[in-house]
């Protein structure tokens, strides 16, 4: 069992290594893509490949691994997805406006990027893992289970934390700008007060020289 150990983190990595390729290829700003706060590990991917890797063998040919293995990983996203949102109140991605998408954590744009994925893994990527894993001493299999579990819990308590903070914070903004009214036009303009705190951040904005409005101008217009 050691070695599903080291097939999801060196899954995970791989997959952290992809999240900032596409991060720095699409521009994206958020350039640290890690889910845990000590290792450099998205355990949606480590999650997905080990689900994929178990149903492998339980069919013929790559159709099987492909369907097998695009549902699996579509679940491992959503399951995560959800507990992230849900549990932690946070989101490391948001699929909303997507076709497709349920609840911004699933579409099928990704699930045949997975479906992809998973005929890579199988019969590309994977047999050369596997037989490095196999080589890794098994008393090393212990404290590497220790050291994850243990960034687990504390990123958990963490990422709680802060996702408690981030809905207090997104709360107390909808009471300072006002929010729109439920089941009326999806258009209904902006509130006064919101008005303002754009106005401010835009004068916020000249007073320090700057020809844009960005997040920060904004949080000191609201101010």
């Amino acid at each position: 069992m050691a070695r599903w150990l080291w097939y999801f983190y060196w899954y995970s990595f791989l997959g952290f290594l992809l999240e900032v390729a596409f991060a720095r290829i699409s521009g994206h700003p958020k350039r640290d893509r890690k889910c845990l706060l000590l290792l450099p590990l998205c355990p949606v991917y480590g999650l997905g490949a080990c689900l994929i890797l178990w149903l492998a063998p339980l069919g013929r040919g790559p159709l099987w691994v492909a369907v097998s293995g695009g549902l699996a990983a579509t679940g491992a996203e959503l399951v995560l997805g959800a507990f992230y949102r849900d549990v932690l109140g946070v989101k490391f991605w948001d699929y909303q406006g997507m076709p497709g998408s349920l609840g911004g954590l699933v579409c099928p744009v990704f699930s045949l990027c997975w479906t992809a994925l998973s005929l890579i893994l199988v019969y590309a990527v994977h047999p050369p893992v596997a037989a490095l894993a196999a080589r890794i001493p098994p008393w090393l299999g212990p404290p590497a289970l220790i050291l994850l579990g243990s960034d687990v819990l504390v990123s958990c308590a963490a990422l709680r934390r802060a996702g408690a903070d981030s809905q207090a914070l997104r709360s107390a903004i909808a009471q300072r700008v006002g929010t729109g009214v439920p089941a009326q036009s999806s258009f209904q303009g902006l509130t006064p007060n919101c008005c303002m705190a754009i106005q401010g951040a835009v004068e916020e904005s000249r007073r320090l020289g700057q020809n844009a409005v960005n997040s920060e101008h904004l949080l000191l217009g609201l101010l």
